[in-house]
C-alpha cells in the first residue's frame, strides 16, 4: 500500500526537520487538550508521527483533526509552504484494550523508535 501511495503521489515526500517536529508535537498536545482527548505519547519523526491517544471518537476523526491542525500551524509558522500535501491519505491505527497494552505502546513511541521492538 505504501509503495502504491508513493507512485500516486503528486509531490515528493516531505520531511520534518527538528523545528517542524516540535510544532507537530506541540499542536498534537494542544488539539488533544482542547478536544478532551487523553494524550499519552507523541513522537514526531522525520517522515511519520506516532501518537498514543484515548479519544471518544472514531480514529479517522482524530487523525483528520490532528493532520488538519498540524498542517495549518506548520504553514503559519513558515515551516511548510501553503498547499503542500504533507500527510498520506490514511493512517495506521491500533486499538489498545488494556492499560498494559497502552503502556507498552507508550514505551515504544517514546523510547523504542530506534531499537528492536522485542527489547522494550
Amino acid at each position: 500500500m505504501e509503495a502504491m501511495e508513493r507512485l500516486q503521489a503528486r509531490a515528493p515526500p516531505q520531511l520534518l526537520d527538528g523545528r517542524s517536529r516540535a510544532i507537530v508535537g506541540r499542536v498534537a498536545n494542544d488539539v488533544c487538550a482542547y478536544r478532551g482527548w487523553d494524550m499519552f505519547a507523541v513522537n514526531a519523526r522525520t517522515n511519520h508521527v506516532h501518537l498514543v491517544v484515548a479519544a471518544g471518537c472514531a480514529p479517522e476523526d482524530l487523525v483528520r483533526s490532528l493532520k488538519s491542525w498540524t498542517t495549518r500551524r506548520l504553514v503559519e509558522a513558515g515551516a511548510l509552504p501553503p498547499n503542500t500535501r504533507l500527510w498520506s491519505r490514511h493512517a495506521s491505527t491500533v486499538y489498545l484494550w488494556s492499560v498494559r497494552s497502552r503502556d507498552q505502546a507508550v514505551r515504544y513511541v517514546v523510547y523504542g523508535q530506534d531499537v528492536d521492538p522485542g527489547a522494550i
